[in-house]
């Protein structure tokens, strides 16, 4: 197992294939996930986010850079990741 993940916290934005999959994927590999969408049911809401209970967030293709969360993400120091980032770190 990678320890890349363990103990971290990972906010993945999109709950559809790609968010459920790498979420699935993050939670294997010892770290913590919430899920987050603006539609998915049982999602956390882009505007309940607080960025600092996060330790890195991944990014699903269907999110515009101009979404709200994502300009926040980017005025951040947060790390920002997609699946490709990810596939990298293993």
């Amino acid at each position: 197992m990678s320890t890349e993940f363990e103990g971290k916290s990972y906010l993945v934005l999109g709950a559809g294939i790609t968010g459920r999959s790498i979420s699935q994927f993050i939670f294997t590999q010892g770290g913590k996930v919430a899920l987050c969408d603006d539609v998915a049911e049982g999602a956390v809401r882009p505007e309940s986010v607080d960025l600092a209970d996060f330790d890195a967030v991944v990014i699903s293709p269907g999110w515009r850079q101009d979404h709200p969360l994502v300009q926040k993400i980017l005025q951040s120091q947060i790390q920002l990741l997609n699946e490709i980032d990810l596939a990298w770190l293993i």
